[in-house]
């Protein structure tokens, strides 16, 4: 059985929230790089937080963070090589 060891990690990243809160988003999608399937359930978190999620259905996530700045996702699935991303937010 040949297992596919990489991921293709499509990272939008938008900044949302209202000036109270000033809350960031950080939103994507997971999928197997070969296919374009969507991986549901895939563990998405921000390395040195307690901050993840799982995807849904359709591969995807949100996370909400404190603040902009430079953040590492990690993201593993099953019978995948874990994947590390370095996302940067545009909002400080």
């Amino acid at each position: 059985m040949n297992i596919r060891y990489s991921l293709l990690f499509l990272l939008v990243l938008f900044t949302s929230g209202s000036i109270a809160f000033a809350q960031t988003s950080i939103n994507g999608k997971v999928i197997d790089s070969k296919t374009n399937a969507p991986l549901k359930g895939a563990t998405v978190r921000i390395d040195g937080t307690t901050i993840g999620s799982l995807t849904n259905k359709d591969g995807s996530f949100s996370l909400k963070i404190g603040k902009g700045g430079d953040y590492k996702l990690s993201i593993n699935f099953v019978g995948y090589k874990k994947t590390i991303h370095i996302c940067k937010s545009k909002r400080q």
